[in-house]
């Protein structure tokens, strides 16, 4: 489907699950709330495109900038406070951008030049703002702390600063960050836009819901809430039987996406994705590991409470199976 609504399922999921008890009470977006199902990018985001294009010049002049500084971070308490002002200017803007390019592509999956624009215009943000971390690195411990004392303001920006430090010994040099992060909207985002593509390619079927029918991928959530069981298996069956016709490319897409970021944790000196992910979370490979070994040491109480549970549902509904 090339065109979508606002979260649909979700919404359908919360609204439908435990509440109808009908099937031909099934009914996607009560009209009174309809217009609740779209995005309002106009008022949230971007009157239009001038006002787009205006953030996007605003984010330019601030980069170039920020890059004035390059070099020349570490030299003054001036330059370090100048430096982390600017970039605490310049990375809401981009977020900013790119979450409205990335909403207006969730409407419409044929949209891209907003994409486009920003990827021309500002470049690959982090590549060219890394320089701000690495040179903060440079800096001793009593070169810094004479930096406080000097500039109060710089304490804004203690935590952004002390976070920089913190990576120095999983920052590569500059030259390389910089190549990485070049290649960074290469070696990561085609995996999304290949499994939208094997989303769209993939042929889901509707479900009949009382002389109705409804499209299982979009309506996904709600059709597997619903109170007829009938309807809930072939829900089931519908959406992961279409998906199984392009299982060896779903596999692909997850296999060779999590193979490119472990390599580039392994760069850093990660023992792999999963470990910088943790590592930014202030938590540790082996303390994540240990938690969940803890959760399996304990599993028999899980399977015993499903099959309690599933005993119950059997006697009360005489169901021939029950799936928990």
């Amino acid at each position: 489907m090339k065109y979508i609504s606002l979260i649909v399922v979700t919404a359908l999921a919360l609204s439908l699950a435990g509440s109808r008890s009908r099937a031909d009470e099934f009914e996607p977006i009560p009209e009174a709330v309809r217009e609740l199902y779209s995005f309002d990018l106009e008022n949230q985001f971007y009157a239009d495109d001038a006002a787009f294009e205006a953030d996007l010049a605003l984010l330019v002049k601030d980069i170039e900038k920020l890059e004035a500084l390059k070099g020349t971070v570490a030299s003054s308490a001036d330059n370090l406070y100048e430096a982390y002002y600017l970039s605490d200017k310049v990375i809401p803007v981009w977020w900013k951008l790119w979450v409205y390019s990335y909403l207006k592509y969730a409407v419409n999956t044929d949209e891209d030049s907003y994409y486009d624009r920003i990827q021309k215009e500002s470049g690959d943000l982090e590549g060219r703002i890394q320089f701000v971390k690495t040179e903060t690195q440079a800096i001793d411990d009593e070169t810094l702390k004479a930096y406080y004392r000097s500039k109060p303001e710089l304490g804004d920006y203690a935590f952004a600063v002390e976070e920089a430090r913190r990576h120095k010994p999983h920052t590569l040099s500059l030259p390389e960050e910089e190549l990485l992060a070049t290649l960074a909207p290469y070696l990561g985002p085609w995996s999304e836009g290949l499994y939208q593509a094997l989303i769209d390619r993939t042929d889901f079927p509707d479900i009949a819901v009382e002389g109705d029918t409804f499209d299982v991928n979009i309506n996904y959530s709600a059709l597997i809430n619903m109170d007829d069981r009938d309807v809930r298996r072939d829900t089931w069956k519908g959406y992961f039987g279409s998906m199984a016709d392009h299982r060896d490319l779903y596999a692909f897409t997850i296999v060779k996406a999590m193979e490119t970021r472990d390599k580039l944790s392994a760069l850093r000196g990660f023992r792999n994705f999963p470990d910088s992910k943790f590592f930014d979370l202030y938590l540790t490979y082996d303390e994540v590991s240990s938690y969940f070994d803890e959760i399996a040491r304990h599993a028999h109480l899980r399977k015993e409470y499903e099959r309690v549970r599933r005993a119950r549902i059997l006697a009360d509904t005489g169901y021939d199976t029950v799936y928990i």
